[in-house]
């Protein structure tokens, strides 16, 4: 959460919710990254006792669905300070909702992975900040490990991917757009 904490603060008095989708895992760690993911948030989260964790809110990762949550969620809360959108659709909705709810600078967004709109939500300080894995070097570190392994070399079993937080102050940098992968060439 260190990073987490560079780029927002958690002083803020309010509630705070995760957006996020509940379809089947797509293999048999992902529903255990979920987790991870809903698990650090709540931890951090429990350590503001001026903040109130509304819980998770699914999306079945619908652009649509997560704006209407957000939006419905500002609406039946009023002290809603913050949304954690994990996924990229989430986070797209998130920033749909907020505006729908007409509460932009009032709520504030932490997403979690990368579009070309989170990027631009970015510039536009509609994000806060925003999660960003690393598919170039998680692929690469993937092929160097099978190497070893068919090698019959040791191999670690957890293996960390590297990811950066990104915000309206470092989204240009070479380090973040480095992570930043690109839809469109």
């Amino acid at each position: 959460m260190t990073e987490i904490n560079s780029v927002t603060t958690l002083t803020r008095d309010g509630e705070v919710a995760i957006v996020t989708l509940n379809s089947p895992p797509v293999n048999a760690l992902s529903g255990n990254v979920r987790d991870g993911l809903h698990e650090g948030f709540k931890q951090a989260i429990a350590k503001h006792p001026g903040m109130k964790y509304l819980g998770v809110k699914y999306s079945h990762s619908e652009v649509a669905e997560a704006a209407n949550i957000v939006s419905t969620t500002a609406a039946s809360n009023p002290d809603l300070v913050g949304v954690y959108a994990a996924e990229t659709n989430n986070t797209e909705g998130a920033i749909t909702g907020v505006r729908e709810a007409g509460k932009e600078g009032k709520i504030h967004i932490v997403g979690y992975d990368t579009s070309d709109p989170i990027v631009q939500a970015l510039h536009d300080g509609k994000l806060e900040g925003n999660i960003v894995q690393y598919p170039f070097g998680e692929g690469q570190m993937g092929v160097e490990t099978l190497v070893k392994a068919v090698k019959g070399e040791d191999v670690p079993r957890n293996q960390s991917a590297p990811f950066v937080v990104a915000d309206p102050d470092n989204v240009d940098t070479p380090k973040v757009q480095k992570y930043i992968y690109k839809l469109n060439c």
